[in-house]
């Protein structure tokens, strides 16, 4: 079975819940709005996860289950599903140029190497204390590191170990390094507030910060049009950024509990586990395209592209 379908304008893979048990599956999304189901991978109603975040690479989807410490690798050619264990409570992860996986534990205040070729763990790197994101620069191959409880972000060489550190304002989440890097921080003063930090990478100071009320679950970059698109749950809305302006040019309302989204070339996903949808919001106009109902209870998102 093909894991894109013909004539599909954005193909995902989306985790999830169906009669009580855990699936992964592919999702061929067409223009009309309807949808193709390619590939389905199922586990027992024993197997419990908590996924908390999805990388998709060259026909493989990793999902990061911080319930047992694990990284779970599928690949849809060969319908192979493997898994390896990690730290305690891993939360994001990245691939390098070297065919080598690096995983943030937030419990062991480390980094866990995998070898990607062999999938079998390698080595660590000892990390701030809770490291939550992760992401890798291949114009200076470097990594990037949110340590949330030490209201920085480390760049680290993983060659020789160099280090060097970005202090941000509030306690930092996810994070996106386009020349310059961006990173989501928490901030709670009386009233819980997340902040948008824009760093300088060569002179280590915030050049701006954007202030918003209410409490941010996730955060997608695209990188070609330069728009910040960030989940508020506190209000059920997505917050649209300007990267380049640094202000706020639009907020959509969208209710229900949105969960995890992801930018693909014409929409930007949004799965809504309360509602049952994927929200298609149109790149172009920042508007709501089209609300898909699905029989299952979605989660974590990715768009797929080969």
């Amino acid at each position: 079975m093909e894991v894109i379908s013909v004539g599909a304008i954005e193909n995902v893979a989306v985790s999830g819940v169906s009669q009580d048990k855990f699936i992964l599956l592919t999702l061929g999304i067409k223009d009309d709005g309807s949808y193709e189901s390619n590939k389905i991978l199922y586990f027992t109603a024993t197997e419990k996860k908590v996924i908390h975040s999805i990388f998709y690479s060259n026909n493989v989807v990793y999902m990061v289950d911080s319930f047992n410490n694990k990284i779970i690798k599928y690949n849809y050619a060969s319908n192979v599903c493997s898994d390896v264990t990690v730290g305690r409570d891993p939360r994001h992860m990245c691939l390098n140029n070297k065919d080598n996986i690096y995983v943030t534990n937030f419990e062991s205040d480390n980094i866990s190497i995998i070898d990607n070729i062999s999938f079998t763990l390698a080595g660590s790197i000892p990390a701030g204390i809770k490291p939550h994101d992760i992401k890798y620069y291949d114009k200076n191959n470097k990594l990037y590191v949110s340590c949330y409880e030490e209201n920085q972000i480390i760049e680290l060489n993983p060659n020789n170990g160099d280090t060097k550190c970005f202090y941000t304002d509030g306690k930092p989440m996810h994070i996106f390094i386009d020349d310059i890097l961006i990173a989501m921080t928490y901030y709670a003063n009386g009233s819980v507030y997340f902040k948008i930090n824009f760093l300088n990478i060569e002179t280590n100071r915030i050049e701006d910060i954007i202030k918003i009320k209410g409490l941010a679950s996730d955060m997608e970059y695209d990188y070609i049009n330069k728009i910040l698109y960030v989940i508020n749950i506190d209000d059920k809305s997505i917050y649209i950024i300007d990267a380049i302006k640094r202000k706020i040019i639009k907020i959509i309302q969208l209710g229900g509990y949105p969960e995890s989204l992801s930018v693909g070339e014409k929409y930007l996903l949004v799965t809504n586990s309360k509602k049952k949808i994927i929200t298609l919001i149109d790149i172009e106009t920042l508007t709501i395209y089209k609300n898909i109902e699905l029989e299952f209870t979605p989660d974590c998102i990715k768009i797929i592209r080969l």
